[in-house]
């Protein structure tokens, strides 16, 4: 873990674990210790009956949510060549533009060059950095929703020959306070280009409420920053700070998402316009 600024920053799920485990609540954090809430209450709000649940969700993977992404990625399909770019080459065949000398002189059927138009995987990189921060008013259902867009929107850019590195964040502001600390979040890597979408792996800590709602009230519970009365309001990550972390990024914001109703088609395009343009 490094810190940069306000936000602490991960290289994977298991850098982001070890440090909630080695690092103890502040005063504050312990006092409020929404993270650990049980009850009915907090298994609708959270979509876990516990943190020891959550914790499990996240070290083996959230098999549910990672069907649920599944089915719905099998339905996506590239509909145009437009994802690809394009290429040709030249080939031996029966017809063609000039004759094969050689190949006509050997007697081979294949004794004319051809132009053979071949579409060519994009092998760009993308990097996606999805915030999963909401207001307490958004309930799991929406919450599950947006991040399985994006999941889709992931697969589908995967199956256009994009490779796709995924962060996930989140980030909150104490409004009242002026302190110069007021504000504090986190980001981590969650899937690397050189692999392929493992959606069991992703389900939780990208779609599932409780990534934010266990382990992001148990990162402010350790975090230092001026902890208000409640944990604080989520707000996009200022982009200078994440400038300082990444370049050449595309942001989704999950409340965005979860406000506008984006659809699957409408927030590929929107990744693929913006990384145009970094």
């Amino acid at each position: 873990m490094i810190k940069k600024e306000s936000i602490y920053v991960y290289d994977n799920v298991g850098d982001f674990v070890n440090w909630l485990r080695k690092t103890k609540q502040t005063t504050k954090g312990a006092k409020y210790d929404h993270s650990n809430s049980v009850g009915d209450s907090a298994t609708t709000y959270a979509g876990t009956e516990s943190f020891e649940q959550a914790q499990d969700l996240m070290d083996n993977g959230d098999e549910k949510l990672s069907h649920m992404i599944m089915e719905q990625a099998v339905e996506i399909k590239a509909k145009s060549t437009s994802g690809y770019m394009r290429s040709n080459g030249i080939v031996s065949s029966p017809q063609g533009f000039v004759p094969n000398i050689g190949a006509y002189m050997a007697g081979h059927p294949n004794n004319m060059l051809n132009i053979r138009r071949t579409f060519k995987p994009i092998s760009k990189v993308l990097t996606i950095v999805y915030n999963c921060s909401v207001t307490a008013f958004v309930k799991t259902n929406q919450m599950i929703s947006a991040a399985s867009k994006v999941a889709c929107a992931i697969s589908t850019l995967e199956a256009k020959g994009y490779r796709v590195n995924v962060y996930v964040c989140s980030y909150v502001r104490n409004f009242s306070s002026k302190a110069k600390n007021n504000a504090v979040g986190f980001i981590i890597k969650i899937k690397d280009a050189g692999k392929p979408l493992d959606p069991l792996r992703i389900a939780y800590p990208l779609a599932h409420p409780s990534m934010l709602r266990r382990h992001g009230l148990a990162f402010y519970e350790r975090a230092s920053y001026a902890l208000p009365g409640t944990y604080g309001a989520p707000v996009d990550v200022p982009r200078r700070e994440l400038d300082m972390i990444l370049s050449n990024y595309v942001y989704l914001s999950a409340e965005n998402i979860v406000k506008s109703d984006n659809t699957l088609d409408a927030i590929v395009k929107q990744i693929e316009e913006q990384s145009n343009k970094s």
